[in-house]
Parts: structure tokens; sequence; C-alpha cells
């Protein structure tokens, strides 16, 4: 038997909510250009989601209702509306924090620096170009400050966020919440595994801005995301590779080294694994965090499926919109309660290796 077909029969024995598809989806941005759809850019950890989401929200007449620009190749260049290029044309979000920012830009009508290219495409007035951020955090700091409550985040699915190493490692592949926190926080030489203070490890992060970076901050109690700074990240850590290119999340590629471990997302793993988008892990595997014991006890669970009671390395998946959009048509169409058009698409967001979620569509939820 397969280990793909193993793991869908240990899901459903277990009552997992991750589902393991075998339909493969484009790789590219849906319905480009569109002047009649919602745009939405920010999280790659939810892009491929809602690229097929994109495909399957539609209005009553049949047309689409989402355009949804991916985060990656980071540093690529989009143009999201074609009646007004001029000014929608930029270098595309690549994390949560910076489509929160294109967001508020669109709001405010002013410019967006899109990160991750060595020379950006800045747009210098970006209202109307973008309409959704999607997050993989639930705290958003935008900038400009759209001022508080001007932003709802809506749920929509839920992911758990893990560690992963390489397949031969130095590091366990089982470790304690504490354990995990101790990598994340020793201080010496940054990527020296030898230096004193670094516990044999070579930790990683996705770059700043990115909303797994900042989830697995606070799954940590780790209070400040400055590197070496009192509460932040110990000075063992770094976010860039050798050739100092920032570290995309989930990306097993920067994973080059046996003592190196970084954050990634259970679904994006899964969802890799399952062919179901691209498989970028490289050599990548999930370690497991046991959440109850000291000792490492052998009822620690892996995460090679999703589960919905991961402790608290679960989370959910966010819509970021103009809270007073909620009420447009299209906005709550697409993604306002229950009976919205993404929440009642359970069977896509379940083939991207994610769990739905009972308040998918809440809108209780503003920065």
């Amino acid at each position: 038997m397969t280990r793909k077909k193993t793991l869908a029969l240990v899901a459903a024995a277990t009552g997992l909510l991750a589902v393991l598809a075998t339909q493969n989806s484009a790789l590219a941005d849906t319905n480009e250009g569109s002047d009649s759809t919602l745009v939405m850019v920010g999280s790659d950890t939810s892009q491929d989601v809602m690229e097929g989401l994109s495909q399957v929200v539609v209005n009553g007449a049949g047309n689409p209702l989402l355009s949804n620009y991916k985060a990656t190749p980071v540093g690529r260049t989009v143009t999201t509306r074609t009646a007004n290029a001029a000014n929608c044309t930029f270098t595309v979000a690549r994390s949560s924090g910076e489509g929160v920012n294109a967001l508020a830009a669109s709001i405010a009508g002013t410019a967006f620096n899109g990160g991750g290219a060595t020379t950006p495409v800045t747009s210098p007035n970006m209202t109307g170009c973008v309409d959704v951020a999607r997050s993989s955090s639930a705290t958003i700091s935008p900038s400009p400050n759209p001022g508080a409550g001007n932003l709802t985040l809506i749920p929509f699915a839920t992911d758990s966020v893990s560690f992963a190493t390489t397949n031969v490692s130095g590091i366990q592949h089982r470790l304690t919440l504490a354990a995990l926190k101790a990598y994340y926080t020793s201080n010496g030489t940054p990527g020296s595994a030898g230096s004193a203070g670094c516990r044999g490890a070579k930790p990683l992060l996705p770059a700043s801005g990115s909303g797994t970076r900042n989830f697995f901050r606070t799954m940590l109690g780790i209070t400040s995301d400055t590197i070496g700074a009192t509460g932040g990240w110990g000075t063992c850590v770094r976010d860039t590779n050798a050739a100092g290119t920032p570290i995309q999340e989930h990306d097993g590629r920067f994973l080059t080294d046996s003592q190196q471990l970084v954050p990634f997302s259970v679904s994006q793993y899964i969802a890799q694994q399952s062919s179901q988008i691209s498989d970028i892990r490289g050599r990548a595997t999930l370690g497991s965090i046991d959440w109850t014991d000291t000792a490492l006890a052998a009822k620690a669970t892996s995460p090679v499926l999703l589960q919905t009671s991961f402790g608290q390395g679960t989370r959910q998946l966010y819509n970021v919109v103009q809270t007073s959009r909620l009420g447009d048509a299209k906005v709550s169409e697409a993604f306002v309660g229950g009976g919205s058009d993404v929440c009642q698409a359970t069977a896509t967001i379940q083939a991207y290796g994610l769990a739905t979620y009972a308040q998918c569509g809440s809108t209780t939820l503003t920065n």
C-alpha cells in the first residue's frame, strides 16, 4: 500500500479533517486584471486554497467574484486592474503583513512598496487596487493605519503550525514546547550550531512580516519580533539563508543543513505532499510538538495529518476586508456568514489540507 493511501485511511479511521486530494490545481493567478472581481493579495499560507476557491466562488450569473494573486514567486510584478493599470501595477505582497499593508494603502489612496524584489515596482496610489488581504495571523498592524476597527478579519479555515527539519536531522523530530522555545531563544553566533549557547541547532524563521512567523512567536510566548532583543528571538536565529535571501515560509528548500529547523504549516505540507500544489518541501519533514508532557511521552502525536485538537499550534486563516464593505454584495456573498460561498466550499478547503472552521464567516474580529 502506498504512503498516500495509508495516510488517507488513517485520516478516515481517526476522523481527522484533512483530505488528501489527488487533482492538481493551476499554478497561476486567477482572474487576472479583472475590473469586476475582488482582488486578493497577502499570505502564502492561504494563497493556494484561495486560488482553488477563486475558481468555484461565483455569483448567480456564474461570474467569478475573486481574483487571487499569489505571494510567490517573490518579487514579481502584477497588474490587478486593467482600467487603472498605471496605479495597480506593483511588486506583489509576499506575506500576511504586506498583504494587509497593500489593502490599507488601497483604502487610504497611498503608495505601496511590495517586498522581495531587487528593485520593487511601487504603486503611487493604490485606490481600488486591492480589496482583500489573505492573513494567516489574527494580529495585524497595517501601515498606513486605517484606524481601529476599520478592518475585519473573517476566518474561513483551520490550520496547524509545527516545525520542520531535514529528513536526516540532528534535531529530534519530537519536541516539547519548552524545548522548541529554547532553540529559538538561545543566544550565540547566528547560524553556528557549534557556538556556545546554540544548543547544537540552527533555528530559522520566515522573513519579517510573515503571518506564520508572527503566529509561531505567539505560540512560543516570545514577546518581541526582533532577533537579539529582550524578550525576542535569540541571536542563534536567522531569517535569511547564507546568501542573504529572506526565508520564504513553507519552502522546505531553505533547509540545507541537518542542524536546521523552521516553522511550517501542516496544511501546506499536506497539500504539497499530495501534489495538490507544487511540492517545494525539498528535504523537509514535519516534526511533532508534545503539548502536554515534559518527558516526551510516546503519546505525542505526529502532525502528518491536520488535527483540530493540535494544542495551541492550531490557528485560523483569515480574509481581511474593509469593515465598511461588509455589506457590499460581492464581499457579503463571498465571505460573510456560514452561508457564504467560501464557507460552503468545504470540499475545496479540505482538498488543500485544511480543516473547516465552525465560525467560518464570522465578522466579530477587527483590527
